[in-house]
Formats: C-alpha cells, structure tokens, sequence
C-alpha cells in the first residue's frame, strides 16, 4: 500500500513540475510574440544574428 502512495506521489509531483514547465514556456513564447510584434527591429536584429552564424559557419566549412 505504502508503496502505491509514493509512485502517486512521485507521478503527481512530475506532472505538476511539467506543467508549470509547460505554463512558463508558452507565457515565455506569449511574451516573445508581444515584444517581437510590438518591436520589429528587433526582430529584424534577430533574423540578421541568425544570417550571420549561418554565414560564419559557411566560411569555416569552405576554410
């Protein structure tokens, strides 16, 4: 019996941490929409950060 309690337990507790996990990812992701659509230049910023690590990796590959 005692057994059965501590895996409820122990399943109830990892599927309140996952939700929270879950519940702070998608207000992280609400979030990053707000900002991004409130401000696009950063958004821009974002894009051209990510064009220059490709571009980085492209030289190193033809080095």
């Amino acid at each position: 019996m005692m057994i059965i309690l501590s895996v409820l337990k122990f399943i109830g507790i990892a599927f309140t941490v996952l939700l929270l996990i879950d519940i702070s990812v998608i207000g992280m992701v609400f979030l990053l929409r707000k900002i991004i659509t409130r401000n696009q230049y950063a958004h821009q910023y974002l894009l051209a950060l990510q064009g220059g690590r490709s571009i980085q990796k492209y030289q190193e590959k033809q080095k």
